[in-house]
């Protein structure tokens, strides 16, 4: 899996470029072993990479349509994690789901000017970001009694300070 992720965020795209056939990708076993000779094109991976995409697009496409919504019909998708920095993701997500797509990015935090630190404000992020700053706030549906009292935060206190010390 290690592997896998280090070749899709290095050599990954859904668009194959004609000297994607020609340029040669090494290949590691494992984590414990060095590179072996075993070599495939930029172009092949390219093409597992997009089949993979399509397949999970499709499984989105799916979702959407079983909801069938009138508000859903022509909402925007926001695309996130790691797959979200594919080269060409949201032109083939627009053909393939047909409605507006985005790429989405973490939401800019209170404090400190909003800004992240470098590699946390990719697209990787976004999701994690964005739930830990919601679980930081207290919630509409709970009684106020059952969230932390001033002066000693519970679990939800503790996660706010973190984001407020460490952004």
């Amino acid at each position: 899996l290690v592997e896998a992720e280090r070749i899709k965020t290095l050599y990954g795209s859904v668009a194959i470029a004609a000297s994607d056939e020609r340029d040669s990708v090494l290949l590691a076993r494992g984590p414990d072993e060095d590179m072996v000779d075993a070599t495939v094109t930029r172009g092949q991976l390219c093409r597992i990479v997009r089949w993979r995409i399509e397949w999970m697009l499709a499984g989105i496409r799916a979702g959407v349509d079983e909801y069938r919504s009138q508000r859903l019909s022509r909402a925007t998708v926001v695309l996130t994690g790691g797959v979200a920095e594919v080269p060409g993701l949201d032109i083939l997500a627009m053909a393939l789901l047909d409605r507006p797509v985005r790429i989405g990015s973490p939401p800019r935090l209170p404090g400190g000017g909003g800004k992240l630190p470098g590699g946390v404000s990719s697209p990787v992020f976004s999701s994690v970001i964005g739930l830990a700053l919601m679980a930081s706030r207290p919630s509409p549906w709970l009684v106020q009694s059952a969230l932390s009292r001033p002066g000693r935060p519970g679990y939800l206190g503790k996660v706010e300070q973190w984001l407020r010390e460490s952004f």
